[in-house]
Order: structure tokens, then C-alpha cells, then sequence
């Protein structure tokens, strides 16, 4: 019977929804065994998160303590199951989630391909308790690349073309062979990136939302304003793609983050940065770009609209 190890990062502060998250990974449907590897991101795991999980069947819980891998590389490399997942510990799945998957896995597997597995989700939007359903409207395919789906003329739409890192299920020997990069931030999509270059990986997302992601959580990185991390990034993982895919992220993120930061020098890297690309931004991306000099409310407000269009 194949094997599915479901990878949850946490650094110990989400205790409610750390069970939930586990629960609906261990009550899977499907003909396929699971097993749950929590990573606690430090030290030693506290003895009130490890009581909680300790009668818990098919479940694993160990730290990183020295920090040097990502959480997830950590939890990855256990085992050599068939299938890695991975699972934020906000947000929790639905109970068909990985058969679904497993099923579309098996398919790319068949045709010769090495597959990353995502779906559409349900997004719980924490400050004012509404649910968006079945985000992104497009779905990516295998014939796609991610650079081009995520940063090329990037919608300010909530519904924007998305890989939410919860919804990944990838080929276990990728997962063990392509690390998770310690980084401030974009470490989704860098692995992506690098999954799709260095193992020529594809990516198919299921047409079924499958994932409730939870927006807004406390600590969470992609609510932060931290451009200068976004700059760098930009600098070295996507330096080499096509100016108008590294034009229109400089002006979605980097920009959107400096405005929001109320960083003039942040908008002078933005700047210098679509300049150097050489192209100029896509006009859906500047929107997203000019969306940080507003509230962040203000701003899904208008584009929560926009996306109901």
C-alpha cells in the first residue's frame, strides 16, 4: 500500500488548530496509508504539544533544533513514503483531499512525469469571518510553467492564480531531493521554482477545492511588509526568467510591499528593479502594486468585488 507522509510545520502557538489540522490529515479517505510528521520549529517540542498529540495513531513529533533546514526538508526527509504533503498548521483539509490527488498523481506518474499535485481551496478570511470559495478561478496545468501562472500579469483579483503550500501532495523522492530553502519569505514558491528546473517536475491543480486556508493568522509572513526580502529574492531566483514575468513581480510585490511599508527607499528598488528587468509591468500587476498604499481591509474589499465580477 502506498504511503502518504503529511508534513506539518508549527512553532507551537496555534494548539486548537494545530489538532484540527492533524485530525483532518489522519482522517483521510483513500486506499493509501498516512502518516503525520509534525515538525516543531525549534528547540525542544513543548510538553503540553506533545501531550496533545501523544495518543494520536500514525503520528510522528520531532524538533529542529538547530534551524539549519527548513521545518519542511526536515519532515520530508523521514521515511521514503510514496507521497509528501504538506500542511500548514492554520488551516486543515478536506476529507477527500488526498484521494483526489493521489488519483491525479498516479495519472502523471503513468504518462512519465513527475508531479506536484495542487487544487483550488476555500479561503476563511479571519477579520470579518467570510469565506471565499473555490480560489483561483484558473487552474494550472502540466503544460504551464509556474513562473508564468503566479507573476505574469498578476491579477489583483482575490481570486488570482494561486499554489497554496497546503495543498501540495509532490512525488516523495522529489520532496527528498529538492530542499526547502530558509528564506524571509516566498519559500512556496521557490521550491516550485526550483522543483520545476532542477527534477522537471510539472504541476497540475484539481478542479475540486479541497483545502480551507485560513487568511490572516497571527504571524503570519504574507501579511508583512517586508519588500527588502521580496527584492532580494527577486534578485536571485528569478533573475534569469523573462523581463516581463521579473517586471510584473517587482511591481506586484516589491512595489505593493514599499508602498504599504511607507518605504521611499523600498519604492526606489521597485523602481530601479523594473528598470533593470526591461520590460514594462503588465497594468493588472501595477493595480496589485498600488494596493499597498491603501488599508489592507480597504484593499480586499475593492478586489474581493472585482474577483466576484
Amino acid at each position: 500500500m502506498e504511503i502518504v507522509n503529511v508534513v506539518i510545520p508549527t512553532l507551537g502557538k496555534r494548539g486548537p488548530e494545530l489538532a484540527r489540522a492533524v485530525d483532518s490529515a489522519l482522517n483521510q479517505d483513500g486506499d493509501f496509508h498516512v502518516r503525520v510528521t509534525v515538525v516543531f520549529d525549534g528547540d525542544e517540542v513543548p510538553d503540553e504539544l506533545a501531550s496533545d498529540l501523544a495518543q494520536k495513531q500514525d503520528l510522528t513529533v520531532v524538533s529542529n533544533p538547530s534551524r539549519r533546514l527548513a521545518a519542511r526538508t526536515v519532515g520530508a526527509r523521514l521515511g521514503t513514503a510514496d507521497y509528501v504533503a504538506f500542511l500548514d498548521d492554520d488551516d486543515y483539509w478536506f476529507p477527500d483531499k488526498l484521494a483526489v490527488q493521489v488519483a491525479r498523481a498516479r495519472m502523471l506518474r503513468e504518462r512519465g512525469h513527475v508531479p506536484i499535485i495542487s487544487s483550488r481551496v476555500d479561503q476563511f478570511v479571519l477579520k470579518n469571518s467570510q469565506t471565499i470559495n473555490n480560489v483561483p478561478d484558473t487552474a494550472i496545468t502540466p503544460s504551464d510553467r509556474v513562473e508564468d501562472y503566479l507573476f505574469r500579469k498578476r491579477s489583483p483579483s482575490v481570486r488570482r492564480n494561486s499554489l497554496f503550500t497546503s495543498t501540495l501532495l509532490v512525488d516523495g523522492n522529489l520532496a527528498r531531493a529538492v530542499d526547502w530553502r530558509r528564506i524571509p519569505r516566498h519559500q512556496d514558491w521557490d521550491w516550485l521554482l526550483r522543483a520545476q528546473d532542477e527534477k522537471r517536475a510539472v504541476v497540475s491543480q484539481v478542479e475540486e477545492s479541497l483545502v480551507m486556508i485560513q487568511v490572516g493568522s497571527e504571524s503570519s509572513i504574507s501579511a508583512s511588509s517586508d519588500w527588502r526580502a521580496s527584492a532580494e529574492w527577486a534578485d536571485t531566483a528569478l533573475k534569469a526568467l523573462a523581463p516581463g514575468i521579473l517586471s510584473d513581480f517587482y511591481a506586484a510585490q516589491v512595489l505593493r510591499y514599499a508602498l504599504a511599508d511607507r518605504s521611499l527607499l523600498g519604492l526606489k528598488v521597485a523602481a530601479r528593479g523594473i528598470r533593470r528587468s526591461g520590460a514594462l509591468p503588465s497594468f493588472s500587476a501595477v493595480l496589485v502594486g498600488l494596493s499597498g498604499a491603501v488599508p489592507r481591509g480597504v484593499a480586499e474589499r475593492i478586489f474581493g468585488r472585482l474577483g466576484r465580477s
